[in-house]
C-alpha cells in the first residue's frame, strides 16, 4: 500500500498583533516589506550611482542606469545632439554618419517652416541643388504648356542693336562686335567697296580702321586723299603728308608744283641767285670822265639819270681807266652817296661787278629811289692812283626794271 500524504493549513500571524498574518500570494511566495524602518537593502555595485546627465564625461567602467544616446569623440562621451534650427555648435554630439537622399520626382513631398524633411536625389544618385534663392529646382520642365521661364536678370533684355549705346554695367547678350567712340558704344561697321572720295569715316568705325592716320607730332589726323594739283597752294595742313607723293617747291609764302620736262625729266632753269624774279627793259648807261688829275677823285660825272621816285635793279658794272684806280659804287638819295661795294683795278684793266644774288631778286641790287630835291640813283666814284699823271676813266652801268 503505498504512502498516505495529507497537508495541514498554517497560519503565521505576529507575535504582537495576532491580526497580522504573513501574506502568501498565489505563486506560494511570501510578502516582503523592505522599507527603511523595516530592512536594510544593498544596491549592486555594478550600477552607477544615479546622477544628472552632463557631457564630457569619463569612460564608464560600470553599466550606465541612463538610457540616453552618447557619441564617442575620440576622448570622451557626449550626448547626441537633435537637429533644430537654432543648432550652433562646434561638432559636440553630431553623429559621424553618411548622408541619405530620397529620389522624389513623381509627387514631390513638401516641408513647413522650421521643420524637416529628406533632401532629394537624382536618379544619379546626385543630391539636387537649387540654382537660385528664388528656390526653383535645376531639374526644370521647360515645356511652355508646364512651368514659366523667368530670365536672368544678370542680362539685358533682348532688343534690337543701336548706336549710341551707353557704357554697359552688365553682361550685354548681344555678341555682336562694338567700338567706343569715348562717351557710347556703337556697332562695328564691316567691310565696304573701295571707292574714290569716300565719307568720312562715322558711326562705327574705329579709329584707323582700313583707314591711313599720321601723326602730326601731337595728335592723329586723317591721311588725306590726292586732290587736283595748283600752284599757290596752302601749307599742308592736318591730314597732309609732308611732300605726299608729289615734288613741291616753298616760294617762301606758299608751295608750287616743280616743273618737269615732257620726258619726266626735271625741268632747271640756270641762274644766278635762283629768284623767280626776272628784270625787264634793260638799261644801259656808258658815263666818262676827262684828266682826272693825280690822286684825285670824281665827284659826279660817273651816274645814271636821276631816279627819283623809281625803283630800279642795278645789274652790273665795268670802269676802265688809263692809270691805277679805285672804284666806289654807291646808291644815291638826295644828293648823299652810301657805298655798296669799292673795287678797283690796274693800268689799261677793266673792274667789273656784278651785284650777288638775294631773297628779293635775282644778281641784282634793288633800290627803291625817293624823289627827292636833290640827285636820287646809282654813281660810281673813282680815285687816281697814280702819283704824276693825270688820267680819264670810262664806266658801263647796267640797270633795269
Amino acid at each position: 500500500m503505498a504512502d498516505q500524504r495529507y497537508s495541514n493549513d498554517s497560519v503565521i500571524v505576529d507575535g504582537t498583533t495576532k491580526t497580522q498574518q504573513l501574506a502568501i500570494d498565489a505563486s506560494g511566495r511570501a510578502s516582503v516589506s523592505l522599507t527603511a524602518s523595516s530592512a536594510t537593502v544593498t544596491v549592486d555595485s555594478e550600477l552607477a550611482v544615479a546622477a544628472a546627465l552632463t557631457d564630457g564625461f569619463a569612460n564608464p567602467t560600470t553599466s550606465n542606469i541612463a538610457a540616453m544616446n552618447m557619441v564617442w569623440n575620440g576622448t570622451t562621451w557626449d550626448r547626441a545632439k537633435q537637429i533644430a534650427a537654432a543648432m550652433d555648435t562646434t561638432g559636440t554630439g553630431i553623429l559621424a554618419v553618411g548622408v541619405v537622399g530620397q529620389l522624389d520626382d513623381t509627387t514631390t513631398q513638401t516641408v513647413t517652416e522650421n521643420q524637416f524633411a529628406a533632401v532629394r536625389i537624382s536618379t544619379r544618385r546626385a543630391l539636387l541643388v537649387e540654382g537660385v534663392a528664388s528656390g526653383t529646382n535645376i531639374n526644370v520642365n521647360l515645356a511652355a504648356s508646364a512651368a514659366t521661364v523667368t530670365v536672368d536678370t544678370e542680362l539685358t533684355a533682348v532688343a534690337a542693336l543701336s548706336d549710341a549705346l551707353t557704357n554697359p554695367t552688365i553682361t550685354n547678350i548681344s555678341a555682336l562686335a562694338s567700338v567706343f567712340n569715348g562717351t557710347t558704344w556703337d556697332r562695328a561697321r564691316g567691310a565696304a567697296a573701295l571707292a574714290d572720295a569716300l565719307a568720312n569715316p562715322g558711326t562705327g568705325l574705329a579709329q584707323g580702321q582700313n583707314f591711313l592716320m599720321i601723326y602730326n607730332a601731337t595728335t592723329w589726323d586723317r591721311a588725306r586723299g590726292a586732290v587736283t594739283l595748283a600752284d599757290a597752294l596752302a601749307n599742308p595742313g592736318a591730314g597732309l603728308l609732308q611732300g605726299q607723293n608729289f615734288l613741291m617747291g616753298y616760294n617762301g609764302s606758299t608751295w608750287d608744283r616743280v616743273r618737269v620736262a615732257n620726258t619726266g625729266r626735271l625741268q632747271v632753269d640756270v641762274v644766278t641767285g635762283g629768284s623767280a624774279d626776272t628784270p625787264t627793259n634793260p638799261i644801259v648807261k656808258t658815263v666818262t670822265i676827262a684828266a682826272l688829275a693825280s690822286g684825285s677823285s670824281s665827284t659826279t660825272e660817273l651816274r645814271t639819270v636821276d631816279l627819283g621816285g623809281l625803283t630800279k635793279k642795278l645789274t652790273k658794272i665795268h670802269v676802265w681807266g688809263s692809270v691805277a684806280f679805285k672804284a666806289d659804287l654807291q646808291t644815291v638819295a638826295n644828293a648823299i652817296g652810301t657805298s655798296v661795294v669799292v673795287g678797283g683795278g690796274h693800268a689799261f684793266t677793266s673792274y667789273s661787278h656784278t651785284p650777288p644774288g638775294d631773297r628779293t631778286g635775282r644778281n641784282y641790287y634793288s633800290v627803291a629811289h625817293p624823289a627827292n630835291a636833290g640827285f636820287d640813283g646809282w654813281q660810281i666814284i673813282v680815285t687816281n692812283l697814280d702819283a704824276s699823271e693825270a688820267a680819264d676813266f670810262y664806266a658801263v652801268i647796267y640797270y633795269e626794271d
